[in-house]
């Protein structure tokens, strides 16, 4: 019988509803800021890409393809979102892929950049601890999934004038922000969760962790408490629209001053908005 669906009570073009992105979250996503045109990150964004399909098992895109139409949706905008979707394609029912599924989906999307608050400009942010917490899984920690449920319970959980929450996994260690990852300044020293067990390796984490090893900056990657959290002299979020951001309030603390003050933070910021952040 020939495969006939129907999306709101329209029937849809067969072979759209079968991608295996749809039905098991059998994928992955890049999120990437484009500015003036230009993908930025891109060599980060197609390393994390690189990694998550050899953890699930998938032959990798065509990256000059991929960096090609990036780049034809791109032309013109001069700040937008584009994200890009890999799964694993088509198949039949059932977990198990099909033996002569031997290539990818490729999926693209250009967006305006968000209006949210947090997104408009050098905004210090306001955020709070989460509730619930991240399952431990250390075959999908560190890449990026499609199954984001636990970041949509999350984020509904969050009241709604915080701009982000932050998680701990199933330990109480502390693992990342919904849409980010955390920064701490404790000490004098620079500090970012351990996400060998769940989370997030955001681009920005990885180019600071580069640029602090290049510049013998004191940047270290270990387990986190609530407690280092709460006594950290400084505290920053980052994604690849956000870029690296200062906290102003962590629930109740006000901390004084947020801005970003040392020039390793200043400059890395920049190197965010770039092709390769390396600037």
């Amino acid at each position: 019988m020939p495969e006939r669906t129907l999306f709101n009570g329209q029937l849809i073009k067969p072979g759209l509803s079968a991608d295996r992105a749809f039905h098991f979250g059998d994928g992955l996503f890049e999120t990437i800021a484009i500015v003036d045109g230009m993908p930025c990150l891109w060599g980060l964004h197609t390393s994390r890409l690189s990694v998550g399909c050899q953890r699930l098992g998938l032959p990798e895109p065509n990256f000059q393809l991929l960096f090609e139409e990036a780049c034809l949706l791109a032309e013109g905008q001069a700040r937008a979102v584009l994200k890009i979707i890999v799964s694993s394609g088509s198949g039949g029912r059932g977990y198990l892929r099909p033996a002569n599924n031997t290539g990818v989906s490729r999926w693209l999307q250009i967006s305006d950049w968000p209006d949210a608050p947090q997104y408009a400009g050098d905004l210090s942010l306001s955020i709070d601890w989460c509730e619930m917490k991240l399952s431990t899984q250390p075959l999908l920690a560190g890449i990026k999934h499609l199954n984001r449920l636990e970041q949509v319970l999350a984020r509904q959980a969050l009241p709604a004038h915080f701009h982000e929450g932050l998680l701990c996994d199933q330990d109480g260690n502390v693992t990342e922000g919904i849409a980010s990852n955390l920064i701490l300044l404790l000490d004098g020293v620079y500090l970012t969760p351990d996400l060998s067990k769940s989370g997030v390796a955001g681009v920005v984490r990885q180019l600071l962790i580069e640029r602090a090893a290049h510049l013998n900056v004191d940047f270290q990657v270990a387990p986190v408490t609530r407690e280092q959290v709460e006594r950290a002299d400084r505290l920053f979020m980052t994604n690849a629209l956000l870029g690296i951001r200062p906290v102003a309030q962590l629930g109740t603390r006000k901390f004084l001053n947020p801005v970003l003050e040392d020039q390793f933070l200043v400059d890395t910021h920049a190197a965010c908005f770039t092709l390769e952040g390396r600037a």
